[in-house]
């Protein structure tokens, strides 16, 4: 009635995002050896150890899911403590696009096309955006790629069951792999990626702790320091204010939506990599089943539950209890 998941169901929860994390530890780490272990056994427990219900509880979740904990992308090693960065001032000024007024729309706007008249010919600008059907779901990298005078637009499904941020990233490597094909790269002496992601931009240029898509988000870092290296162009990139009728990044936004429309055909997927993100949203779906289940067959609370048949972490003022049952009176 309280709105408040109950302890138990929050620990199994808790548990169910450990033994997610403890899975994506190298094999060297004694814990992982320890569960490889325990999943290896063949004869059974007695009485059920902690270890052994968080791994139960896990196998609840993927049958109730389809969201494996085995399917967790790895940790990467620890490779010394990197400071991140801030963001540009203009990063908070502007608003979002869902809150952003006429007035800083403009303003982005502007801001951008600045940033346009000051490139000179030798640099590829492109414009990249993520779509997601649903967050996770069905989502599509879009990209136009400005270079010559030539615009190229660059699309792909990426997954049926991803984030907007995988979505994004992708869009970003989308371009990278364009200039990675380009055969007279000596013409290009910076690449200028727009995105309309701060948090793509913070992991790939500010240093910003990379909790989900690892394994994408480290490619495109390698593919980047290939490009620096190897064939001397400067990779830079732009926050731009997405739905700010900015032309590159509309046209990028149409294109990863149908990429996002186009995903819902993927029949299956080669290999799916469940990231921290994953566990936490199937963990949550998990134990909110389970506390349904409880109060439609709770004994106690039946007079509440007219009112309120669905479980919410939402806490209901006791004021609001009392204003229907006066409804009810009358």
């Amino acid at each position: 009635m309280a709105g408040v998941l109950p302890l138990d169901l929050r620990r199994e929860e808790m548990a169910i995002r450990d033994i997610a994390r403890l899975n994506s530890y190298s094999t060297k780490i004694p814990i992982r050896n320890k569960i490889d272990e325990w999943k290896n056994k063949e004869t059974v427990d007695k009485f059920i150890s902690p270890l052994g219900l968080m791994l139960q509880q896990a196998k609840n979740m993927k049958e109730e899911t389809d969201i494996s904990v085995d399917d967790i992308e790895p940790e990467y090693q620890f490779q010394g403590l990197q400071a991140s960065k801030s963001p540009p001032e203009y990063w908070r000024t502007l608003g979002s696009s869902k809150n952003r007024t006429k007035e800083q729309e403009i303003t982005g706007k502007n801001l951008i096309l600045n940033k346009l008249n000051t490139v000179s010919p030798s640099t590829v600008v492109a414009f990249t955006d993520g779509s997601c059907q649903s967050n996770p779901g069905p989502c599509g990298a879009g990209a136009i790629v400005i270079f010559n005078n030539k615009e190229i637009e660059l699309k792909q499904p990426v997954s049926k069951r991803g984030s907007i941020l995988l979505a994004e990233l992708v869009a970003i490597k989308l371009v990278l792999d364009y200039v990675s094909r380009i055969e007279n790269k000596t013409l290009i002496e910076e690449v200028k990626i727009f995105s309309d992601s701060q948090t793509a931009i913070g992991i790939l240029t500010l240093n910003w702790k990379i909790e989900n898509n690892r394994s994408t988000s480290h490619e495109i870092i390698s593919l980047i320091k290939c490009i620096q290296k190897h064939h001397g162009i400067r990779i830079n990139f732009d926050w731009t204010p997405g739905h700010a009728d900015v032309r590159g990044n509309e046209i990028a936004d149409k294109l990863a939506k149908e990429a996002a429309k186009e995903a819902n055909q993927i029949q299956k997927e080669a290999h799916i990599t469940v990231t921290k993100q994953d566990i936490k949203t199937a963990a949550r779906i998990l134990v909110n089943k389970k506390w349904q289940h409880r109060w439609d067959n709770s004994d106690t609370g039946r007079f509440y539950y007219n009112f309120h048949q669905t479980v919410s972490k939402n806490r209901h003022l006791i004021i609001q209890i009392t204003k229907q049952q006066k409804l009810l009176e009358i």
